[in-house]
């Protein structure tokens, strides 16, 4: 059998690295249509928008890198260790997140959720599952990703099932649920990374299966309003946008939540003293909230 014939790599190629553009625009709008520059007044101008291009010209020049273009190792086999998506090769939010910390906590250490999931700091469970339509007719409420909005869960009336639906995806008579664990969307719109708090008196619900329901344990030095604070800062949750990619018409995480980095107090004293705030508003909303739902149950005796 004869050889097959083997293309020369082209000049700019490299031996075991792989060339990622992560530019935003190609020149083609969403239509595929000519996309053209935009002035900073909204005008419309004659010059094309392919930031794509500006990335192959300095690499065709011998550039390796560029802001949204570099190389990245290739594993010696394609699979699942290699993932084909350029965005997931940006590195910005990353390095904005090293130098805010940098620059603001010194006295905090940098640790990604997958090593303080697998260290035993916090659990990470998915929700319990998506009870099918014709079962919401009960009196537990079944709280979907759309729920999950401004930092709180949002008990939708129109979405509650029986006791008897609810222990059959808990597993059991409890759900499993404790106050003031942080609950994000895992498969959703954009609102992956958009951490909320589960307040006393919310436990008794079923969460949809494209939930992340994160927790402290005995091991952490700081506890669930911490987290839900370090979560929060916006340098943290633009970190999503590198691991969340599209499948179909859906956002898909999948476990790539673990690569999340977040600053961790070497001290709890460190740790509560920058999410005091957070921890007061929530306690004074659960108050609040525990004060109305008793005056309206003695209303409606």
């Amino acid at each position: 059998m004869d050889d097959k014939p083997v293309l020369p790599l082209p000049s700019w190629a490299k031996l075991g690295r792989t060339w990622v553009t992560y530019a935003p625009t190609i020149g083609i709008n969403k239509d595929g249509k000519t996309l053209f520059k935009m002035t900073e007044d909204g005008t419309r101008t004659t010059k094309i928008d392919d930031k794509v291009l500006t990335d192959v010209e300095p690499l065709l020049d011998g550039k390796e890198e560029t802001e949204t273009s570099r190389f990245v190792p290739t594993p010696a086999s394609l699979s699942l260790t290699f993932l084909g998506i350029p965005q997931y090769y940006d590195q910005t939010n990353i390095l904005n997140f090293e130098r805010y910390v940098g620059m603001r906590f010194s006295n905090f250490s940098i640790r990604s959720l997958g090593d303080l999931v697998d260290n035993g700091v916090i659990t990470v469970k998915n929700g319990h599952g998506s009870p099918s339509a014709d079962t919401r007719n009960g009196t537990i409420p079944y709280v979907k990703v759309s729920d999950l909005r401004a930092g709180m869960v949002n008990f939708n009336p129109t979405n509650m099932v029986p006791p008897c639906v609810a222990q059959r995806f808990w597993h059991g008579d409890e759900s499993g649920l404790s106050p003031w664990s942080i609950v994000t969307p895992s498969r959703a719109s954009k609102n992956i990374g958009k951490p909320s708090m589960l307040l006393p008196g919310q436990e008794q619900a079923v969460f949809t299966k494209e939930t992340l329901i994160m927790n402290t344990t005995d091991k952490a030095n700081f506890d669930n309003f911490y987290l839900g604070w370090a979560l929060d800062l916006d340098v943290v949750r633009r970190q999503w946008a590198r691991v969340v990619f599209m499948q179909t018409n859906r956002e898909d995480l999948g476990a790539r939540y673990r690569e999340i980095l977040i600053i961790v107090p070497n001290t709890r004293e460190d740790g509560e003293k920058v999410s005091n705030h957070y921890r007061e508003y929530y306690r004074t909303i659960a108050q609040s909230r525990s004060i109305f739902i008793k005056a309206r149950a003695l209303q409606n005796r």
